[in-house]
């Protein structure tokens, strides 16, 4: 059995009895992609070439998380 896991605005993160975590999902991708700025902005400093390629690879993630936030499921663990 597969859930949808849909997490209420006003209760940005909820955290199970196992240790695991669900969050809103546009709440998560703002979150990340305000932590890969501050990357980038590091990186324009820095012109470390590895730098830009980390900030690269997270700009993707965000990408990905963005166009399959629609279909992305968690599998219910407490499933007998």
């Amino acid at each position: 059995m597969t859930n949808h896991i849909d997490v209420p605005a006003e209760r940005r993160a909820i955290f199970s009895n196992d240790g695991r975590v669900f969050m809103d999902m546009d709440y998560m991708i703002a979150q990340f992609d305000e932590f890969v700025s501050m990357q980038e902005k590091g990186a324009k400093f820095t012109q470390n070439p590895a730098d830009d390629a980390y900030v690269e690879g997270s700009r993707a993630i965000i990408d990905m998380l963005i166009h399959s936030k629609e279909v992305l499921v968690l599998d219910d663990a407490f499933e007998s």
